[in-house]
This record gives structure tokens, sequence and C-alpha cells, in this order.
């Protein structure tokens, strides 16, 4: 993650168009969302589909108080104020989306408007292009093969899915929880990831679980059912759900209810009990005085003197 990081900087510095590729949910917007913060950018997120239209991004004439007036859609206003513009999904757009995108990305960064009286439109300096895409395997419905005129002008850098120490860290940046429950979910993405299933858990779903847990007042394992059931059949549903209970089994030794981390709850729980056990051990002990007490009455009432007499 360090090596992809220092190229996606680098090729950012350089003012170097990007393309990120990798599985939906292995991190790319995130990503550039936390560089545009760190570097105090405007960011610009289009999620691409076939529905997305060349005049939804250039702009198009409109209506305003009865008067016909030119609106910049969100690349050419981007381009003009020196934003980041990120195209998310980029294998999925029109041919005709992807040739305004090839003309934005040459060497003269700019676009001819043609129903804005041809206006030309050059990039600002700070203007940042970066596309993402997964893979064109035939995994992801509606991708393909990006032409070779447009991947010559970026940078293609592929993103894979964290290893699971990373995830682990991750995933508790986005929830308040602490509990070795986040490891059992690792444990289970890892799984579909490595076990060759169609539609692997990504860390946005395990994202989702754990605010389903925390805020939808659900068990983790109610929340892990909902999002298999989601995108699994049911016999991968049941195959996949069985091993994140035995993995749960072996994680979380305590009520599947609480929040507290296991280690932490176990402690309390030995307190209570040991709590418990002086308090059975001093009441034991006063039952002792007690029959001790009564013996030497008993003893003291047949010589027939009374226990003050011994004082």
């Amino acid at each position: 993650m360090i090596e992809q990081l220092t190229i996606i900087k680098s090729a950012i510095k350089a003012n170097v168009p990007l393309l990120l590729e990798g599985h939906t949910g292995t991190g790319k917007t995130f990503t550039i969302m936390k560089l545009a913060q760190e570097q105090n950018k405007t960011l610009h997120v289009i999620n691409v589909s076939g529905e997305l239209t060349v005049d939804s991004i250039l702009g198009q004439q409109t209506l305003l108080d009865g008067t016909i007036v030119w609106r910049d859609g969100v690349l050419t206003n981007a381009m003009k104020r020196g934003d980041w513009v990120l195209f998310d999904e980029m294998n999925t757009a029109l041919p005709e989306v992807l040739t305004i995108i090839n003309g934005v990305l040459d060497d003269t960064r700019s676009i001819t408007l043609p129903n804005a009286d041809n206006e030309r439109v050059e990039a600002n300096a700070s203007f940042r292009f970066i596309g993402t895409q997964n893979p064109s395997s035939g995994q992801y419905a509606g991708t393909g093969r990006l032409n070779d005129a447009l991947l010559n002008r970026m940078i293609r850098v592929t993103f894979d899915y964290m290893s699971p120490t990373d995830e682990i860290e991750a995933l508790k940046m986005h929830t308040k929880l602490k509990d070795k429950s986040i490891a059992g979910l690792v444990s289970l993405a890892h799984h579909t990831r490595t076990s060759s299933y169609d539609n692997p858990l990504s860390t946005r779903d395990l994202v989702k679980m754990l605010r389903l847990r925390e805020h939808g007042n659900m068990s983790i394992k109610d929340a892990t059912s909902l999002i298999l059931r989601d995108k699994y059949s049911n016999d991968v549903y049941d195959e996949l759900y069985n091993y994140f209970s035995e993995q749960m089994n072996a994680l979380e030794q305590y009520s599947e209810g609480t929040n507290e981390d296991p280690l932490e709850h176990i402690q309390k729980e030995f307190k209570k009990l040991n709590e418990l056990r002086q308090e059975l051990v001093l009441e034991r002990a006063n039952m002792k005085d007690q029959v001790k007490i009564e013996i030497l009455d008993e003893l003291l009432s047949q010589t027939g003197k009374k226990p003050e007499s011994f004082v």
C-alpha cells in the first residue's frame, strides 16, 4: 500500500492522470478522497454508468427566468476552478463520454463546448483527473476495456484487498466497537476472496456490517447474516454463515450481545466471580462463628453458668 500511495502522490504532483484498478471495496475512491482532504482540494466524484451523458459532464442550455442560458457541467466547472475530478467505474462509460475524457487528458488539456458558442475551456493548472475501474474480466456487469489511446494518457495503479492485519486496523477507524468480532469479519472476507467465490466480500461490506451492529442495535451475527443473504444464494449463504459462526465461536468466549473486548469482558466476569467467592467465604466464616457461639452457649447452659460469669 505504501508503494501505491507513493505512485499516486507522485502522479498527482506531476499532473499525470491516474487510473486506479481493483475490485470493488478495495479503497480506490477512499484513497483519493483522503488525499484531496489532506491537500485541501475540492473533489468531485462522478459515478459513471451507461446513463451518464456528455451534457451532464460538459453542461447544457437551460431556461432561467425566461431566458435560455448555458450552465457548465461538473467536468467543465472543475476544469475552470482547478478542482479534482474522479470518474468512478470509468470503464462503464458510454463511448461518447470516453471521447470527451480522451480530449481532456491530451497535451492541450482542453475541451470545446459546441453548445456554448464553441467556447474553448482550458484546464486550470490545479485541475487533476483520476479514474477508477473494476477489472474488465467479466466478473462485473457492464464493464469493458478502455481504448489504448485513453490508457496511454494515464498511469494505471492496481489495488488489491488489504492484508488481514491492515484491514482490521482500517475497520477499527469506522466503528467505536473494540471487540474481536472485527477479526472474525476479516477472516470471513479473506475466505471469500481466496476460495474462488463470486462477488467476494469487500471492505465496504464489512463496514456496513459493523454499522448495522453499532447503530442498528443488531448482533454482529445478525448483521453479517443480513449482508450475506443480500449477496449470495441460499447454499453459499449457509456455507459462509457456518464458516463465520465457527470463527466467532473461536474468537468470542463471551456473550453475543456484549460490545466489549473478549479479554476485558472475561476479566470483568472473573472479578465479579472472585468478589462473589469472597462474599461466600466471609458468609461461611460468619456461619462458623455463629455455630461456635451456639455450641459455647450450649456448653455453658449445661454448667449452669451464664456467659457473663466468665468475663
